[in-house]
């Protein structure tokens, strides 16, 4: 994984989404590595979101919100509920920009909400009435 967190730094977008994807799947899919990384993780892809929260770069911004929802679907609700309302507004926001006329979008973004409502149950009961709104 530390090898990945450099990998994440580098300047390049398509190395960039590689990493992404390569973080979320072994988020995943390993057991205690997101709870493990989380404070080193969470500061580059809460920059990535930030960086890329008006780009046309789909693939960065689906696979950070992957990333994100594998790890926060790993970890406890309280320690990534600060962090929540913010990955929230995002999707909504990306949800909103490209919507169901870019394929696959729509489907992605829906995919790190199921897995974040699994996860969380109550917590993500606020955010229901959007979700349902962006359909």
């Amino acid at each position: 994984m530390t090898k990945l967190l450099v990998q994440l730094q580098n300047p390049y977008p398509f190395i960039q989404r590689f990493t992404l994807g390569a973080i979320a799947g072994v988020c995943c899919c390993a057991r205690g590595i997101s709870a493990k990384y989380f404070d080193r993780l969470i500061p580059h892809l809460t920059a990535i979101l930030k960086e890329t929260r008006d780009c046309n770069d789909r693939r960065i911004q689906m696979n950070a919100i992957e990333c994100i929802s594998c790890i926060a679907a790993r970890i406890k609700p309280k320690v990534f509920e600060p962090y929540l309302v913010q990955f929230m507004e995002y999707t909504f926001a990306v949800a909103a920009k490209h919507g169901l006329e870019k394929q696959g979008v729509i489907e992605e973004v829906w995919t790190s909400w199921i897995k974040i409502s699994f996860a969380w149950k109550e917590l993500f009961a606020p955010f229901l009435p959007q979700v349902m709104q962006s359909l």
